[in-house]
C-alpha cells in the first residue's frame, strides 16, 4: 500500500498485480480504534433531503485478484499506515495547540436521519450527508453504513467523518444515545470514523458532530528520505504540499544541517509562494520548531532539531496566511501632493495573480470627499478578484469579485493620508473569469444570430469565445436566450455564467473543448447589459461520453472493450482510456474494468470518475501498457462519462517483480530489471536486493538505479504503492541514485522510478548541464508547452513587467498602429529542447572556458535587466563566464520552427546576433501572428554567454575585440543598450514566449 504521506494519500489504492494496477483491498480496523475506509467509496450512495436512494455496494477482495488466491486480511498496522487514524497522529506534538473548550453553535452539526426507510439497506450500503461547514471547515459530510461497512463485525453499524484533506480535527459523534470521541487532532485524509460503532437496529433518529477543534495543516514521512546521501550542507525537498488553498508548500531538510548551522542540528525551512504571508507551527518527531513567521521563500530555522541518523515524521500547521503585498509610501511626496496628482506602486503579483497595481491619490480626485485620499486598484484581463486595502489604520473591501481590467476601488478611503507609511493590498479571492458588455451588440440581432466574443484569456486558460444567442436559436423555447462557450482542448473546469442576474452553471467539471452550454438559457430581453463568465477548478483532463456510444455499451458482452479517441494531457501525447462495461474475463463477475494507456513510459497521477465514481491512480504507465482497475465499479446496462483528470505527469519506468523468485535470496544478491530509456538518458535499469545491499542497514530492502556515468539524476522510487516523498534539491551521480526505504520481505508486487531531472555532464573543465526540466532527450527537437499553473503564469509575467520600458516612438507596434501598448500580458510559455543547438552552445562554453585559462570573466557595470527576476525553471547560471538571459524578438509562426539562427536576417554586418535585455525592447522586433496566433506576439529567452565583454560608445561603429559587444555603458530610462555576441553558438534559445499586447 502507499506511504499515507505521499501525494497519492487519501485516493484509491494502488498496487500491481498480473501486469495492471489494481484497487487495493481495504484493510479491517480494530474494533477499539477509529480508523479509515481509505480508498473505499467506489459506490456512494447519495442523500438529498430525508430519502435514501439505495444502492448495493461491492465487497472488497481480500486476496489477488489476478490469481484468485484468498489471503488473510491486512493487519491492524497497515490499516493504521494507510487511514492516517489517530492512533498515527496522536504520535504527533500537539501540545502546542490551544484548546478551545467553549463551543457556539456553529461548532455543532445535527442530521436528521430519523424518517429514512431501512429496509432496502444491505450490508456495505453507504449513505451520505448534504455537505455542511461547521466551525468554519467547509466540505464536510458523514458516510452511515445503518447495516455496516463491509469491513465491520455482523451486526454494528459504521459511522465515517469526511473532509478536506489538509483538515485535522479533534471531534465528538452521536449516534442517537452513543458517542465516541477523538481525543486528539485527527487528520480527514481518507475518513475517519468507527467500523463498529453502534449495534444495528431497526431506526434511528439522528447523528451528530461536535467539532472542538480544526487545524490546517500536512504530515511528511521523513522516513523515505535518501539517507545515503545526508550530510552537512545536503538539503532534501518535499514533494509540493496542499495547504488552505496554497498548492506549492514545500519543505527543504538538511538532515545534518546546512552550512551555516552549528554542528549536530539539523535545519528545516518552509518554503512559500512570493507574497504569501505564513504563520506556521513546524514539529519533527514530536519536538517542537519556533518558526514564527515566513513570509515568501525560505524561512526556517538553522538549528531546527539535535541532528540524526534518521527522522520519522514533520507535522507542519499553517496557523494563518494571507496573500498580501505591502506598498512602502512613506518615502512618497505626501505631503506636498496637490490635489488630483497620483502615485502609482510597483506591479506585483499576489495569489497567482501577475500584472497587479496601486494607485494612490493622497490628496484625492475631483471626486473624493473633502482630505480625503482615493486608492485604485488595476489587474490584468482573465480574472475577477475581491480585495482589501488597509491604509491609515482604515480597511476596506470589495464585497463581491470585480474585474480589475479598468481601475476599481475608493474616491474617499480615508483623511490623513500624509502620515501613512504603508498602503496593504490583500488579495481574498481569485476567480479565473471576465466580464462581457453585450449591451450596444444586441441591438437588432434576430433569433438564430449570435453575438460572439472575440478570443478571450480567463486566467491560465486562451482562447475562450462565448457565443449568446438573444433571441434564442432554432430547437430553444421562442422567449428564451441561448449561450454556449467553447475553448482550448485538454482542460477542465467548473463554468458559471450570469447574465443580466440569471445564472447558468456546471455542478461538475466539463471539457472546454469544443462547445457546452444552455440552448434555454433565460428569459429573452430587449436589452441586455453584461455577461459575466467564471471558471473555478480549472484542471487539465478528458471527458469521454459513453452515453453516445448508444447500443455499443448496452450490448457489450464481458471481456469486449470499448476504447476512446486518443488525447493530450500536461504535455503527454496519445493516452486512451480502454473501458469494460462488463469487466475483463479476469474481473469479479458484474463488474465494469477500466484501464489507461500511454503511448510512452510516463508517470501519471490521474483523477478518474464514471457516473459519480471516483478512483485515483498514481503509477508509471510503461510504454503501450495499461494501468488501472479490474473491478472499477459495479456494471450497469449504460453508463454517462468518463473523466479524466491529469493531476501530474512525470517520466519513468515501471518494473513488475513479483515474476522473480526473491524468496532464496540472501543479503547482498539482488535482481535487475530490463534497460530501458527516460528522458533521453539509454541503458537505464533499475536493481532490487529484497533482503538489503552489503551495506544497507539491518532489514531494509534497496532499490538502485544503474546506468551510464555521464549524468546527474533527481529520481524518486514507489516499491508497492509506498513512494518517497523527499527527494534530493540537486542533482546526484547515477551510482548514489538508491534508496533503503522499504523493510526487508521475501515478496514485493512493483518497482517504479519516476525521473525528476536530468543533467547531462558534457565537460571536465567547466559544468555543461542540459536545462533542467528537459522531458525529452533534446534528440529530435521539440517544443514543450510548460505547465499552465499560476505560480509558473506570475513569475514569467513578473520577467516581462520588470524589463518593460517603452522608448517612445520606436515600437514596432507605434509604428504600424499609431499607439502604444502599456504592458505585455503573458499568453504561454514554451521550453525549446534541441540537442544539436545546445551541443553547440556548450562548445563555446567550452572554449571561452580554455580562452580565459578557467579564470572569471569580468562582469558588468550595470547588470542586464533580467538579472535577479530570471522565471521558475530557470537554474543557477554562475559558470565565471558571464551567462545571462537576453530576449529575442520573433513572429509566433518562426518561433515554432526553431529557427536557423545563422540565416543573415538574424546577423547584422558584422556577423553578430543582437539581443535585447528589456521586453519591451525585444517587442520592437517582433510582429502580430496569423491564424492561431491572431492577435499574439513571440519573442525567444536566450541563455546567453557574454565571455569578457567590451563595452563601446554608440558612435562607435567597429568589430569587437572582446567575446561580445555591449553599446552603452548603462541602461537609462530614455535609451537602451544594444547586446552583440559573436554568431549563434554564443545562445541557446531555451524559451518561446507567447504574449498580447496591452495598450
Amino acid at each position: 500500500p502507499p506511504s499515507p504521506l505521499s501525494p497519492a494519500a487519501g485516493a484509491a489504492l494502488v498496487g500491481v498485480c498480473g501486469g495492471a494496477v489494481e484497487a487495493a483491498p481495504a484493510a479491517p480496523s480494530s474494533p477499539a480504534t477509529p480508523a479509515s475506509p481509505m480508498g473505499a467509496r467506489s459506490a456512494v450512495v447519495k442523500v438529498e433531503g430525508s430519502g435514501l436512494m439505495s444502492s448495493s455496494r461491492s465487497q472488497r477482495v481480500a486476496g489477488c485478484a489476478a490469481c484468485n488466491s484468498p489471503s488473510a486480511p491486512p493487519s491492524l498496522s497497515s490499516c493504521r499506515a494507510l487511514s492516517r487514524n489517530p492512533s498515527v497522529t496522536s504520535q504527533l506534538s500537539v501540545s502546542h495547540l490551544q484548546r478551545q473548550p467553549v463551543l457556539p453553535q456553529s461548532h455543532f452539526y445535527f442530521w436528521d436521519i430519523s424518517k429514512m426507510d431501512w429496509a432496502n439497506a444491505a450490508r456495505g450500503t453507504e449513505i451520505v450527508s448534504p455537505v455542511f461547514t461547521c466551525r468554519g471547515l467547509d466540505g464536510l459530510t458523514v458516510g452511515f453504513y445503518p447495516r455496516g461497512a463491509p469491513w465491520a463485525p455482523p451486526g454494528y453499524a459504521s459511522v465515517y467523518l469526511y473532509g478536506p484533506s489538509d483538515a485535522f480535527v479533534r471531534a465528538k459523534i452521536t449516534v442517537d444515545s452513543v458517542s465516541r470521541t477523538l481525543d486528539e487532532v485527527t487528520s480527514l485524509e481518507g475518513g475517519i470514523g468507527w467500523r463498529d460503532f453502534i449495534p444495528e437496529v431497526d431506526s434511528y433518529v439522528g447523528i451528530s458532530l461536535e467539532l472542538h477543534e480544526v487545524v490546517y495543516g500536512a504530515v511528511v514521512d521523513l522516513e523515505t528520505l535518501p539517507y545515503h546521501l545526508a550530510k552537512r550542507g545536503v538539503g532534501f525537498v518535499s514533494m509540493p504540499l496542499a495547504c488552505r488553498g496554497i498548492e506549492d508548500l514545500t519543505l527543504k531538510f538538511y538532515p545534518q544541517g546546512n552550512l551555516e548551522s552549528q554542528p549536530g542540528f539539523a535545519s528545516l525551512f518552509l518554503n512559500a509562494p512570493s507574497n504569501v504571508f505564513v504563520k506556521a507551527k513546524v514539529s519533527i518527531d514530536n519536538v517542537p520548531i519556533g518558526l514564527d513567521e515566513a513570509i515568501g521563500v525560505g524561512r526556517g530555522k538553522r538549528e531546527a532539531v539535535i541532528a540524526n541518523d534518521s527522522y520519522s515524521k514533520a507535522f507542519v500547521e499553517l496557523v494563518d496566511l494571507a496573500h498580501r503585498f505591502e506598498w512602502n509610501v512613506a518615502e512618497l511626496p505626501l505631503g506636498s501632493a496637490q490635489p488630483g496628482q497620483c502615485f502609482y506602486s510597483p506591479l506585483f503579483s499576489c495569489h497567482g495573480v501577475s500584472g497587479l497595481q496601486a494607485r494612490f491619490y493622497p490628496r484625492g480626485t475631483a471626486k473624493s470627499w473633502a482630505g480625503h485620499a482615493a486608492i485604485h486598484l488595476r489587474g490584468p484581463e482573465g480574472v475577477l478578484v475581491r480585495a482589501r486595502v488597509v491604509a491609515g489604520g482604515v480597511a476596506k473591501a470589495f464585497e463581491e469579485v470585480v474585474s480589475l481590467e479598468g481601475y476599481q476601488g475608493w474616491e474617499s478611503f480615508a483623511p490623513g493620508a500624509e502620515k501613512w507609511e504603508t498602503v496593504v493590498v490583500e488579495i481574498l479571492e481569485v476567480v479565473q473569469g471576465f466580464q462581457w458588455d453585450v449591451q450596444a451588440l444586441c441591438d437588432g440581432v434576430q433569433r438564430g444570430d449570435p453575438v460572439t466574443s472575440p478570443p478571450i484569456s480567463c486566467g491560465s486558460v486562451s482562447n475562450l469565445v462565448v457565443k449568446f444567442y438573444p433571441g434564442g436559436i432554432e430547437g430553444s423555447r421562442s422567449d428564451r436566450s441561448s449561450l454556449f462557450f467553447g475553448g482550448p482542448q485538454g482542460l477542465l473546469a467548473k463554468v458559471k455564467v450570469t447574465v443580466d442576474g440569471v445564472t447558468r452553471s456546471f455542478s461538475e467539471r466539463t471539457s472546454l473543448g469544443g462547445w457546452r452550454g444552455w440552448k434555454n438559457f433565460g428569459p429573452a430581453q430587449p436589452t441586455y447589459g453584461n455577461i459575466t463568465f467564471q471558471l473555478s477548478e480549472v484542471s487539465t483532463g478528458f471527458v469521454w461520453d459513453l452515453a453516445a456510444l448508444g447500443s455499443s455499451v448496452e450490448k457489450a458482452q464481458r471481456g469486449a472493450v470499448l476504447q476512446s479517441p486518443a488525447f493530450a494531457c500536461k504535455d503527454v501525447q496519445g493516452l486512451v482510456v480502454q473501458f469494460y462495461p462488463k469487466g475483463t474475463t479476469q474481473a469479479a463477475e458484474g463488474q465494469a474494468s477500466l484501464y489507461l494507456q500511454a503511448s510512452t513510459s510516463v508517470f501519471v497521477r490521474a483523477v478518474v470518475t464514471v457516473d459519480g465514481t471516483t478512483r485515483t491512480l498514481a503509477a508509471v504507465i510503461d510504454n503501450g501498457g495499461g494501468r488501472g482497475w479490474r473491478e472499477f465499479m459495479p456494471a450497469r446496462s449504460s453508463y454517462g462519462a468518463v473523466t479524466v483528470e491529469v493531476v501530474e505527469v512525470g517520466r519513468g519506468f515501471v518494473w513488475d517483480v513479483s515474476k522473480h523468485r526473491l524468496e532464496d535470496l540472501r543479503k547482498g544478491p539482488g535482481v535487475e530489471s530490463p534497460t530501458f530509456e527516460c528522458m533521453g538518458v539509454r541503458g537505464l535499469k533499475l536493481k532490487l536486493y529484497p533482503q538489503g545491499a552489503s551495506d544497507s542497514p539491518s532489514g531494509r530492502a534497496r532499490v538502485q538505479l544503474l546506468g551510464p556515468g555521464d549524468v546527474e539524476l533527481v529520481v524518486r522510487f514507489t516499491i508497492d504503492g509506498q513512494q518517497q516523498s523527499f527527494v534530493p534539491a540537486e542533482p546526484v551521480p547515477l551510482q548514489q541514485c538508491y534508496n533503503d526505504m522499504v523493510p526487508a520481505r521475501k515478496t514485493f508486487e512493483f518497482v517504479a522510478v519516476e525521473v525528476l531531472k536530468v543533467v547531462h555532464l558534457v565537460s571536465e573543465g567547466v559544468s555543461v548541464r542540459t536545462p533542467a526540466g528537459w522531458t525529452t532527450g533534446g534528440a529530435p527537437p521539440s517544443v514543450q508547452v510548460l505547465g499552465r499553473g499560476p505560480k509558473l503564469r506570475a513569475q514569467f509575467q513578473d520577467l516581462l513587467d520588470a524589463t518593460f520600458q517603452l522608448q517612445p516612438g520606436t515600437d514596432f507596434a507605434l509604428r504600424t498602429t499609431g499607439k502604444a501598448p502599456r504592458r505585455l500580458a503573458l499568453d504561454s510559455v514554451h521550453r525549446v529542447e534541441h540537442r544539436g543547438l545546445w551541443d553547440a552552445y556548450a562548445q563555446r562554453l567550452q572554449q571561452l572556458h580554455s580562452k580565459h585559462k578557467g579564470k572569471c570573466c569580468p562582469t558588468l557595470e550595470d547588470p542586464v535587466a533580467t538579472s535577479g527576476v530570471l522565471p521558475y525553471a530557470v537554474e543557477d547560471l554562475r559558470t565565471g563566464l558571464n551567462v545571462v538571459y537576453l530576449f529575442m524578438g520573433i513572429a509566433p509562426t518562426d518561433a515554432f520552427r526553431i529557427p536557423d539562427l545563422q540565416a543573415k536576417s538574424w546577423l547584422s554586418q558584422q556577423g553578430d546576433l543582437h539581443l535585447a535585455e528589456c521586453s519591451s525592447q525585444a517587442d520592437e522586433c517582433s510582429e502580430e501572428g496569423h491564424g492561431k496566433w491572431r492577435g499574439c506576439c513571440a519573442m525567444l529567452l536566450c541563455r546567453v554567454v557574454l565571455g569578457t565583454p567590451e563595452v563601446v560608445q554608440p558612435e562607435e561603429v567597429i568589430r569587437s575585440h572582446g567575446d561580445s559587444r555591449v553599446v552603452g555603458p548603462v541602461r537609462t530610462a530614455d535609451s537602451y543598450r544594444s547586446i552583440a555576441v559573436p554568431g549563434p553558438a554564443s545562445i541557446y534559445p531555451e524559451f518561446i514566449i507567447v504574449y498580447r499586447r496591452v495598450f
